[in-house]
This record gives C-alpha cells, structure tokens and sequence, in this order.
C-alpha cells in the first residue's frame, strides 16, 4: 500500500524502451534467417527425373515396398558414411595428437639440449670423454639401441630432466666441497713441515689450479698415500723409539732417586765429635718416592717427554732435564734441607731453594756438600772405591770463615770420608789455622845476582798433638 506507483510505472516504461531496440533487432534477426532457409531449401532440392517404365506397372504396396527398400538401402549407406566419417574423425584427432606430441617433444629435445647444454646432434663419446677426462675416469657410454622410448616420451623427459637437475645439484655440492677440500689442501700444501718433508709434491699442490688438480688427482692421491704410509711407519718406529726413551730416562730417574735417598741417609753424617752439628745429616729430604708406583713414574716422563718435544724447548744440560723430571715424578717439593753450621738447633737446616754462598756459613756448607758428593761418587764407582777420597783444594777458604768449630767439622768430616784438604792462604789467624797439623809455608830466599830472579824455598812444618795433660 504502500508503494510508489508512478515511479514504478516509470520505470516500468524506461525498461519497455530499453527493449524496444532489442525486438527489433531480434525480428530483423529472424526475417533474415527465414530469407536464408528458403533460399538453402530451394537451392538444394533434387529432381528425381522421370517415371521409370518398370515403375509403372507397380501397384501401390509394391510402391511402398520397393520405397522402403531404397529407404533402407539409403539408411545402410549414411550408416556407413557415419561409421568412416568417425574413422576419419579418429584418424584425424590421432594424427594432431601425433603432431601435437611431436611438437612437444621437439619443444622438450630442444629444452634437453639446452639445459644439458648438448649440440643439436650430440656426440655421446664425445660428451664421456669430456666428462671423463673432468672427473680423472673412463665412462662407459651406453648402446643407442639399449634407449628403449616409452609411449608418452614427454614424461619420460619430464623424468631424466629431474633426474638430471637433481644428479647436477648434487655434483654442484660436491664440486663446493671439492673446492673447499682443495683451499685445505693448498692451505696444508704452505706448511713448512709438509714443505720441509716433500718439496716438490708441496710446491706442485701449490701451484695448481683446480682443473688440473682434479685431472691429476689419482697420481697425486697416490704419492700421498705412499708418503702418509711412509710417515705412519715412520711415526711407529718413532714410538717404539719414543718408548725406549722413555724406559732410558726411568733409569736414570731411578738413578738419581736412589741417589738422592742415599745422599740422605743417616750414614751421611758429620762425625759425633764435631761441635755444634755432630751426628747431624748433611742433607735430608722429606719426599717418600716409595709412595709413587712405577706406572705412573713411566705415565709422568711420556707426558713430561710429550711436552719437551711439543714445545721444542729443552733443559739447557742433562743434569737440568733429570732433575726437573725427578721433581715432575713426585709431583710436589722434595723438601730438600742442607746442614748449617749453626749453635741453634732450630736453625740448622735451610731449605736448598734459600742456601746463600755468602759468609762462612755458605763456604762450610758448600764444602758439606762437596764432601758428600765426593763419598757418592766413591760408592757408585766400586774401583774408585778402592781408592775413595782424594784432595780438595781451595784458595784461601779462611776468607770468610775463620772459626775453628767450623774448620773442626770439616777436617772430621772429611777425615770420615777419607778426603784430604789442601787450603792455600796468607792468614796468620792461628785460631783457625791451628785446626790443622801440616803446614807448608813459601818464602823468598834470595836474588840470583847474575839471573836477577827470585828463589823460593819452602818449610815442611807438623804440629804435634796436645799432651792430654794439657788439655786436661
């Protein structure tokens, strides 16, 4: 009710106008189509021509029948025309199937090509001998015949372009890795020890370029297995020799171990009758090598040995590399302590790392330990033994030391170790010289009046021994 009814109307007329041109064209449109069937119906009618005289005489039915006949006969020939008009048809769409597949499959040969980056007639030796003589190996190329097409050959195709890309992908990998293995080898190649070792394989690795190094891979391959054989056989032997050194230097330390327990046993005193340090050791140690098995002696000097030849700093002498190996072995101070000629107790042992040479204490000590030093070199040699001892001789020792307790202690000391002192000197202290007994003294005698040189003549002079009543 309530709806507009004028603008309804008009809009209603707007759209009959709208249509109006539309009819008219669809009338046109019709007229003309009903002009073209009759003139198509009037140009293809077809004159039967004349009553045939067989005709005539026919009845109706016989009419009929003979009609139905040619209607039937006519029925068979558009059948047949049907069935080869549907050959031809096959045919024909078989045959642009064939030229559309044989389309398709220039369109792919030519992408093969392209990819693969073939010839338009490739030369398949041709192709395995370039490739061969990349890769340092003889391809075998396969039979033309053997390349059996498969009925749809564009999926075929499809399939050895996949193959393809996926085979060159993986060669792409492996070529980054080759170079890469080749930048390592080039980088060792610079090494001086390599360089050292083989001069001419290193300086050729150097040199060459990828390519080249690729062609010549398994003569190179082969020299280098030779030569890391060769040095693996090498390093063998290198340990059986290591082994051996390491055997040689667990003697020595044994050695030295049982020498530094001998230099510290008790029997390597100062005689009872010495002041002040009679019956004392001259050197004590607090280490106990017995605590330290011999397994793990051997397992310290193969690492100490590891890191001498590792860091190719060596010990100055001998003597230096035994000792830091013996203090190595029992991993912690030895707790060396050598006797001091001193009143207190308390004071009369200082470690080895503190002893100081100066003043009379250090020349007293220093002679402590020559004189035990001299017994052991009596006791490892048995023929020396025999003739254990000998001199020492020193220049004017009295120097810094002038007390007759210490020079006591020395000449018992080396009394007990059978060592004979011999001290040259102008002292004219007696306390401290008349320690001693033998005194062999140097004076001018004179000038020779002709020669003008000067004469020395010595005296043998021996004191004697203090009557006890005396020293009573």
């Amino acid at each position: 009710m309530d709806a507009n009814h004028e603008e309804a109307l008009a809009n209603v007329a707007t759209a009959l106008e709208a249509a109006k041109p539309e009819q008219v064209n669809a009338a046109s449109n019709l007229q003309v189509v009903n002009g073209e069937s009759k003139k198509w119906f009037y140009s293809n009618k077809t004159n039967v021509g004349p009553v045939v005289p067989a005709h005539e005489a026919l009845d109706l039915d016989a009419l009929a029948a003979l009609m139905a006949e040619a209607e039937a006969r006519v029925n068979e020939a558009l059948e047949r025309m049907r069935t080869a008009n549907e050959v031809a048809n096959q045919a024909a769409d078989r045959a642009n199937r064939k030229r559309a597949a044989a389309e398709a499959d220039g369109t792919v040969e030519a992408l093969l090509r392209s990819s693969m980056g073939f010839e338009d007639k490739p030369d398949p030796m041709l192709i395995a001998a370039e490739i061969g003589a990349q890769v340092g190996m003889t391809l075998e190329v396969p039979d033309p015949d053997s390349l059996v097409l498969e009925a749809d050959a564009s999926n075929q195709v499809n399939a050895l372009l996949k193959d393809y890309t996926g085979k060159n992908q993986g060669v792409s990998k492996l070529q980054t890795k080759a170079r890469a293995a080749f930048d390592l080898v080039k980088v060792a190649a610079s090494e001086q020890a390599l360089r050292e070792v083989d001069p001419d394989v290193a300086q050729q690795m150097i040199a060459n370029e990828f390519g080249a190094a690729c062609t010549d891979a398994k003569r190179l391959l082969e020299h280098l297995d030779d030569r890391i054989a060769t040095t693996e056989a090498t390093l063998r032997s290198m340990q059986a020799d290591f082994d051996a050194c390491v055997e040689e230097v667990l003697a020595v330390v044994r050695s030295a171990i049982t020498t530094l327990n001998r230099v510290t046993s008790k029997d390597k005193s100062v005689p009872m009758g010495a002041p002040y340090v009679g019956g004392k050791q001259v050197l004590k140690m607090r280490a106990n090598f017995g605590t330290v098995p011999v397994e793990t002696r051997r397992q310290t000097l193969s690492a100490y040995l590891d890191t001498l030849v590792d860091t190719n700093v060596f010990p100055p002498r001998g003597t230096d590399l035994i000792a830091d190996a013996v203090a190595r072995v029992y991993g912690r101070p030895l707790g060396l302590q050598v006797l001091k000629m001193s009143i207190e107790e308390t004071e009369q042992y200082v470690p080895v790392e503190r002893v100081s040479n100066s003043g009379g204490e250090g020349v007293v000590m220093a002679m402590f330990l020559y004189l035990v030093i001299n017994q052991l070199r009596a006791e490892n040699h048995a023929q020396v033994h025999r003739i254990a001892g000998g001199p020492l001789i020193l220049d004017n020792p009295f120097a810094k030391a002038t007390s007759p307790a210490m020079w006591r202690a020395q000449r018992l000391l080396a009394e007990a170790m059978n060592v004979q002192l011999i001290f040259a000197t102008a002292l004219q202290d007696f306390n401290a010289l008349g320690e001693f007994q033998r005194f062999i003294r140097l004076r001018r005698a004179g000038q020779n009046s002709k020669t003008r040189r000067w004469h020395l003549e010595f005296a043998n002079l021996k004191l004697n021994d203090v009557p006890e009543e005396l020293t009573a």
